[in-house]
């Protein structure tokens, strides 16, 4: 209701308009939420996060070749976005595009390194994309090493450890995920 009050007091007002899109995506009226995400991108084109919190949308919906696509074009306007770089990947990946995911997670560690989530996601494209476990294992080590509670990280390295045969090392490794509250 606050949203709606803003809006009609002030039809340009493009975080009203995200607002209450993202009021909708609350609620799972995600295609209403799109046609509001829509409205608060054309008033204010350069705001990264409209688009972003668009292409969340998207992925919720499955239409992950339309939030790549958003994503591709907030990369270009942005490029220094290391979150939208990541979640660029997150949308290939949802696509089995593998190595078009690792490329995003890359460029998202390059632009920040201590940015934890693409180096988990990295890992896990690098399993999927061709059971590349030595450079999963890497960099599922450095998300451990950025926060070393991150749970999914080591659970994510306890599945590498046991897919590449290292049984004993996976154990170990899931045991720290369970003292972190890890329920598998």
């Amino acid at each position: 209701a606050a949203y709606n009050r803003t809006i009609e007091k002030d039809p340009a007002n493009a975080a009203a308009w995200n607002g209450q899109a993202l009021a909708y995506a609350e609620l799972k009226n995600y295609n209403a939420s799109i046609k509001l995400f829509d409205r608060a991108i054309e008033i204010d084109p350069e705001e990264i996060g409209f688009r972003y919190n668009k292409a969340l949308v998207l992925n919720e919906l499955g239409n992950y070749s339309e939030a790549v696509a958003v994503l591709q074009e907030t990369v270009e306007q942005h490029p220094e976005c290391a979150p939208c770089w990541n979640r660029l990947g997150l949308s290939l990946a949802e696509m089995e595009m593998f190595s078009q995911a690792i490329k995003a997670y890359d460029r998202a560690i390059e632009l920040d390194p201590s940015y934890l989530e693409p180096w988990n996601n990295r890992g896990i494209a690098q399993v999927m994309d061709n059971e590349d476990f030595v450079e999963a294992l890497k960099s599922f080590d450095k998300a451990i090493e950025i926060d070393p509670d991150c749970m999914q990280a080591w659970v994510n390295k306890a599945n590498a450890l046991k897919l590449a045969g290292r049984g004993p090392e996976a154990t170990s490794a899931l045991e720290k995920a369970k003292r972190l509250g890890y329920q598998g």
